[in-house]
């Protein structure tokens, strides 16, 4: 965990926002979000001096007034003291056992486990490592608010899977998480879940970890010309050609190309965008542009990966 050294000082991270802050009579915009994070700790007495000690720095860290600032403590357990004190300073505090249930410390020592060692070629422990934690998050009783974990390990579970997928044509790693912004100078980033370097090809691969049920949509264009987040079209219109133009101009002379894969449905409109990108030149030498989870489930069972079929049928399609 690196943090954020703001005004000479770390915080855990560091944000802006325009909600009412802790200060009076102010006239900046933007409020500065402090945080200080403890996911695998008690908050104590200790932590709490150290954090305010800070906070207050740099709300008096201007000669005119005092900057707006939203404190906030996240951490698994907070002491029910420091609580109150918070409370009655307008301090935010977030409990993660009050959030998530009291698994929530064997579901964090576990991801983080998974993702010191998801660079592991050894496929087999890493999946099993992902079981584990999708059998504690099934049982925590937090299902539902644990969403978006099983979505992130679904990434990781198909990090594992692409190596004995592509393992033939895969030259070095496979990148994951690479951020690159819109245009030179922007301030708008997007992330890629995964980006293959193969061999005759940059592979950017769109990951989605859904419940079966979910349908995706190819999406329509708002007012600003953009599809929705979320949707088809946001991928391949909207991210996917930034990474294009990051990959294209490489020594090799390698094409970039794109895919699309998820454990839900396309809906019928979606399907027949998507039957056409196949045809054009976006689609991998190696691999099709979109696979639906009954689609993903053929491929498993044609490469012979019966075990990685009994993970996704059992956390991901009879959902």
């Amino acid at each position: 965990w690196k943090g954020v050294v703001f005004n000479n000082m770390m915080f855990d991270a560091v944000a802006y926002s325009s909600v009412p802050a802790f200060a009076t009579g102010m006239e900046e915009k933007n409020a500065i979000v402090l945080m200080d994070m403890l996911p695998l700790e008690v908050y104590s007495q200790m932590s709490f001096y150290g954090f305010y000690s800070r906070v207050q720095r740099v709300r008096n860290g201007v000669k005119v007034n005092k900057r707006s600032v939203v404190p906030v403590v996240v951490a698994l357990e907070i002491e029910e003291d420091v609580r109150k004190e918070c409370r009655r300073m307008g301090i935010l505090t977030y409990q993660l056992t009050d959030l998530y249930g009291k698994n929530i410390n064997d579901i964090i020592s576990k991801i983080s486990f998974i993702q010191k060692n998801k660079r592991s070629f050894d496929s087999e422990a890493n999946i099993e490592s992902i079981v584990d934690l999708l059998k504690v998050i099934d049982d925590s009783g937090q299902s539902d608010n644990l969403e978006n974990l099983r979505g992130i390990l679904f990434e990781y579970f198909m990090h594992s899977v692409l190596y004995k997928w592509l393992g033939g044509v895969i030259e070095g790693e496979l990148i994951t998480g690479k951020k690159i912004p819109k245009s030179n100078g922007s301030k708008e980033i997007y992330e890629f879940d995964i980006v293959a370097p193969l061999k005759h090809e940059y592979l950017v691969i769109e990951l989605k970890g859904y419940a079966n049920s979910k349908y995706f949509i190819w999406g329509e264009k708002d007012e600003e010309g953009k599809f929705e987040k979320g949707t088809l079209g946001w991928f391949f219109r909207e991210t996917f050609p930034v990474s294009k133009r990051f990959y294209e101009n490489n020594p090799q002379q390698k094409k970039v190309k794109a895919c699309f894969i998820t454990t839900a449905h396309f809906d019928k409109g979606a399907q027949a965008k998507l039957d056409s990108i196949q045809k054009g030149n976006l689609k991998s030498e190696y691999i099709n542009v979109a696979y639906d989870g009954a689609q993903l489930k053929e491929k498993l069972e044609e490469l012979n990966l019966s075990r990685e079929v009994q993970v996704l049928e059992q956390f991901y399609f009879n959902r």
